[in-house]
């Protein structure tokens, strides 16, 4: 293998292809079924059916799988230009903020459109803390197995698993902070 094998930079084989993290198209279609999955199920397994909140779960889905294919067309891009260098604990803690934004744009937008405003900081701050902890351990773990031409679907199954747990994690976990 030469040195250029590791290198997380755009290839010379065409716009499409990135070496080794692959297509910006794979990983657009991935995080949308993260994101879609996450979206609908952690808030459905809070809420249950309640009548008045059932079409949270729906909205914040379709919106967490449209977010989630724009933000997978473009992490390979970023993975592999302006933070292939960056140490591993900054990209780690940047996957958890960047899970949080991703996180709190869903729930905020899913309350605008469903609830309207009346669970908008509610929804924003839930959301957030299930983007942040789903996105936070997903990524690593899905690139590296992406630059070690690896499989990805257990990385996936993993947070589709995941997903219902979200609505609780995110009700408990500032209770344990």
């Amino acid at each position: 293998m030469s040195n250029d094998d590791h290198d997380l930079r755009p290839s010379d084989r065409g716009s499409s292809a990135l070496a080794p993290l692959g297509t910006p198209t794979r990983w657009a279609r991935d995080m949308a079924l993260v994101g879609g999955v996450s979206g609908f199920a952690a808030p459905f397994a809070v809420l249950g059916q309640h009548t008045e909140l059932a079409i949270f779960s729906p909205v914040a889905g379709v919106l967490g799988g449209l977010t989630g294919a724009a933000l997978g067309f473009v992490l390979p891009r970023i993975l592999a230009g302006p933070l292939a260098k960056r140490r591993v604990a900054s990209l780690l803690l940047g996957g958890v903020l960047a899970g949080g934004l991703w996180g709190a744009l869903v729930g905020t937008l899913a309350s605008v459109i469903a609830l309207g405003s009346g669970f908008l900081l509610v929804s924003a701050v839930l959301a957030g803390i299930g983007g942040a902890v789903q996105f936070g351990w997903v990524w690593l773990p899905y690139m590296m197995r992406s630059a070690r031409r690896q499989r990805t679907w257990p990385v996936l199954l993993g947070a589709c698993l995941l997903a219902p747990l979200l609505g609780h994690i995110a009700l408990w976990l500032p209770r344990l902070l």
